[in-house]
């Protein structure tokens, strides 16, 4: 059956974003990369949702992120992010680093690279005083891309940062359409996390969801860069 163009075209405005828990009463959205979006879309289309840990999504980006480096990268998107792994960390194998703010809960060795892990809770501001420690911590790998010449993509001038968001809980992979109209400020839910969000979007069901943006993380984030 032949679709209308409105369906098509907000099908194509659709994006993909991994949803899951920064505390267990706030549920938050994160883009995944839309760039890879394609690669990954058989995670959607196999099942309705991929439960925390999927072992697809972290070859399909790992294989994502390995590519880069012979293929072009958009040039309207200089800087890009991209969730590239989940992962359940065991407590015992984070090492704590001293000197480092109290939101960093130390180094991890990630296949023989030194992944920082850092409390997403703390880092935003939020209280967690309440919180049990747990020996597994799921964690979110974020990474960062810049390139100063994307016309090329010869991957010299680029930069890459990786960095380990411990969460709460990771719920699913989904897809949505955010438009910007649909997208309020976080003023009256959560005025302190406007510098990291984009906003809060109300699913259908009348759902808030913190639109967390992910460049402003890792901007903020940067202590890692240089060690």
């Amino acid at each position: 059956m032949r679709r209308s163009p409105s369906v098509v075209e907000s099908a194509l405005k659709q994006q993909q974003f991994l949803r899951f828990t920064i505390q267990p009463d706030l549920v938050a959205l994160i883009e995944i990369d839309a760039h890879t979006q394609q690669r990954r879309s058989s995670l959607r289309e196999g099942s309705s949702s991929e439960r925390f840990p999927s072992e697809r999504f972290a070859n399909a980006n790992a294989n994502a992120l390995k590519s880069e480096e012979t293929s072009d990268l958009s040039a309207s998107r200089p800087q890009r992010q991209q969730v590239t792994e989940l992962l359940n960390i065991p407590l015992d194998r984070v090492v704590p680093m001293p000197h480092l703010p109290p939101t960093v809960m130390g180094v991890y060795n990630w296949r023989g690279e030194i992944l920082w892990i850092v409390d997403l809770a703390k880092l935003l501001g939020l209280d967690t005083s309440a919180r049990t420690d747990r020996s597994l911590q799921p964690t979110i790998v974020l990474t960062s891309i810049t390139e100063s010449d994307l016309s090329h993509g010869s991957g010299e001038n680029r930069s890459v940062s990786t960095i380990g968001l411990v969460v709460d809980a990771i719920a699913e992979i989904e897809w949505h359409s955010l438009e910007t109209t649909h997208i309020r400020a976080p003023n009256h839910i959560y005025p302190e996390l406007l510098p990291w969000s984009r906003g809060v979007w109300q699913s259908v069901t009348g759902e808030n969801l913190l639109v967390l943006d992910g460049r402003s993380i890792l901007d903020r984030a940067d202590f890692h860069a240089d060690v």
